[in-house]
């Protein structure tokens, strides 16, 4: 398994010098180190997530986002949903699991599914840079706030969620 921690700390639950200055730095949080440690021992009885890769956890107050590499997100999630379940139990809030993406539509498209990106579009509100995201019909089952600041932690760049 592939984290920001490495394996030691993570077994060991306490984080060496390299580990605790990336958590002091911000560039780790410590919902990372605690998903990774949950993952890791999960990985003794589920073979499938030996061989994920966890990018990084963005939280919200009711909700947090897993992001995991490319192809991973099944395995993360597990066989009906099993994984993610236990996470929820574990972190007390619901588990969103989505892949990494070099761009913002493929990551929004995760983000939101079962809805479906319609299109992303660049609009310009008092000088500022905002990523529009609009989805077919429906309700997503992330809030338009977690869905900004989500985008926000993620890529650095405003954005705002409408449906047709």
């Amino acid at each position: 398994m592939k984290t920001p921690v490495c394996e030691m700390c993570l077994k060991s639950g306490i984080l060496c010098r390299s580990c605790e200055e990336k958590v002091k730095r911000g560039e780790v949080s410590e919902t990372v180190v605690k998903v990774s440690s949950f993952l890791l021992k999960l990985s003794g009885e589920k073979k499938q997530l030996k061989d994920v890769s966890i990018v990084d956890v963005v939280e919200s107050p009711d909700m947090a986002v897993i992001i995991c590499g490319k192809g991973d997100a099944p395995n993360v999630i597990g066989a009906g949903g099993q994984n993610a379940r236990k996470l929820e139990k574990e972190l007390g809030k619901s588990v969103k699991v989505v892949e990494e993406a070099s761009d913002i539509k493929d990551f929004a498209s995760s983000l939101l599914m079962p809805l479906r990106v319609v299109s992303v579009n660049t609009i310009y509100k008092d000088g500022e840079e905002i990523y529009r995201v609009t989805a077919s019909h429906g309700r997503p089952r992330i809030s338009p706030q977690n869905f900004s600041r989500i985008i926000k932690l993620v890529y650095g760049k405003n954005a705002e969620f409408s449906s047709e």
